[in-house]
């Protein structure tokens, strides 16, 4: 047994986490040369299991402070410090010692950043050679310390959780991306490439928990339209939004409303699995493009035979696979994907453009009958210092299915405006709306807003 886990069993049985029964008895059942990290993840799984959300995340707080209080006493001689995020020197001396670290502490070390990352709210973790480290947070990217890492530093930090079936992708492909999984309250979605300087990785916290749309903050008259959207038997549910705007996080949420209020076979395709869903009422099969599918056309095309009523498609990225999920709609399934675009218009556009002039009268027909809705959504920073979701929603009716149809995108507009009772609403009217309820400020407000002739006598700055 090693000196960390040693530290890491004091101090786990000196907070009463744990008893030292417990800690022999897990022991026993794992490697004598059992590294930290490995082993206070047995440790917090034995632990949870009995445990709610709540307590759980609790529990991973406590689990943390120990990794770092093990890690200090153990090797590093100096207390760690509060934060990650706070903008200060803090790990300036740690950092400096990566290339002193053995393979056990700097995974513990990586690992307890992540979890100040997850602690402090912040969304993304960068670790780049020739660079400090930064952070997003509340939409913002922030620099950490002085620390500059070296090429070297770079290269052990963001390479040292890879499997070496990942590691030769890697070198092969000189990019790489991947789910980091400790459990199932700690999970990133890493992307790692070569750059001129070195190695660099970028590191995005996945949910602890599946959110609902309220938890998201959408309102309950907003939330209310898009639960509607899911009453649907067949049809295409679009979920729209520029990089970085929460859609995966919402699709996550229609597709938990269907697993617990439906009796559902539902196929989820993603490019990578970020949230797991378990089976509810609804019989829930999640496949990952490569590891379980050569592609989405592919996976979509098998799904249509394997009794599906709901499928599921993390991105919808190219033609064939547009092509085929509108024609799964159409056959009778229920498709909920999700696109990058700045509003429902620029959606269309994206969808239609990216067929042959020849085909698309044909795909306009198509998407006209089976579209049941469309949500754009954006985050913006509120006043609190955290963010909230604008968003555009489209719900597919008469005249906006003969709009479609015509392909005369530009009469949409007074259409969302005009149909507030139906559920329909404009991004701009969403923002405005944030503004009037002081969730937002003014200069926020205008910001975001595209019209700002006809609301720059509405909004103070």
């Amino acid at each position: 047994m090693n000196l960390e886990v040693q530290w890491f069993i004091y101090n786990v049985t000196g907070k009463k986490l744990m008893t030292q029964d417990e800690c022999n008895i897990l022991l026993t059942s794992l490697n004598e040369n059992i590294d930290l990290s490995t082993f206070a993840q047995k440790a917090f799984d034995k632990k949870s299991e009995l445990l709610d959300e709540v307590s759980t995340e609790i529990l991973l707080d406590k689990m943390e402070n120990i990794l770092t209080e093990s890690i200090k006493e153990a090797s590093f001689g100096a207390p760690p410090p509060a934060s990650f995020s706070d903008g200060k020197d803090n790990y300036v001396s740690i950092l400096s010692e990566i290339p002193d670290m053995s393979d056990e502490q700097l995974k513990a070390f990586a690992r307890r950043l992540l979890l100040h990352l997850r602690k402090n709210s912040s969304s993304v973790l960068h670790f780049s050679a020739n660079s400090h480290p930064f952070i997003r947070h509340v939409l913002k990217i922030e620099k950490q310390g002085s620390y500059i890492l070296t090429a070297d530093d770079a290269l052990r930090i963001n390479t040292i959780f890879l499997t070496e079936e990942q590691l030769d992708s890697f070198s092969k492909n000189k990019e790489l991306t991947y789910i980091l999984s400790f459990s199932k309250a700690e999970r990133y979605r890493v992307t790692l490439m070569h750059h001129r300087n070195g190695i660099a990785g970028t590191y995005h916290l996945l949910p602890t928990h599946i959110k609902s749309l309220e938890e998201l903050s959408f309102s309950p008259k907003k939330t209310k339209t898009i639960s509607t959207f899911l009453n649907h038997n067949n049809g295409l549910i679009l979920i729209a939004g520029p990089v970085k705007s929460g859609k995966t996080t919402t699709l996550t949420s229609l597709v938990d409303i269907i697993n617990t209020k439906r009796h559902d076979h539902i196929i989820m395709i993603e490019n990578l699995i970020e949230i797991i869903q378990e089976s509810k009422n609804c019989n829930v099969t999640q496949r990952e493009v490569i590891t379980h599918t050569r592609s989405y056309t592919k996976a979509i095309k098998s799904a249509l035979r394997e009794d599906p009523d709901v499928i599921v498609i993390s991105e919808l990225n190219d033609r064939e696979t547009i092509e085929i999920a509108i024609t799964a709609s159409e056959a009778g399934h229920l498709v909920i994907g999700t696109l990058s675009s700045s509003d429902t218009i620029s959606t269309l556009n994206r969808i239609i453009g990216v067929f042959p002039p020849t085909q698309q009268p044909k795909i306009r027909t198509m998407l006209s009958a089976s579209l049941r809705g469309i949500v754009c959504q954006k985050l913006i920073s509120t006043t609190d210092g955290t963010t909230t979701v604008a968003c555009e929603i489209l719900v597919n009716n008469l005249a906006v299915s003969n709009t479609i149809s015509e392909g005369k995108y530009h009469l949409l507009k007074p259409i969302l405006q005009a149909s507030a009772d139906l559920g329909m609403c404009s991004m701009d009217e969403s923002i405005f709306s944030l503004y009037k309820n002081n969730v937002i400020t003014g200069k926020t407000a205008l910001e975001n807003i595209r019209d700002k002739i006809s609301y720059k006598n509405k909004i103070t700055v």
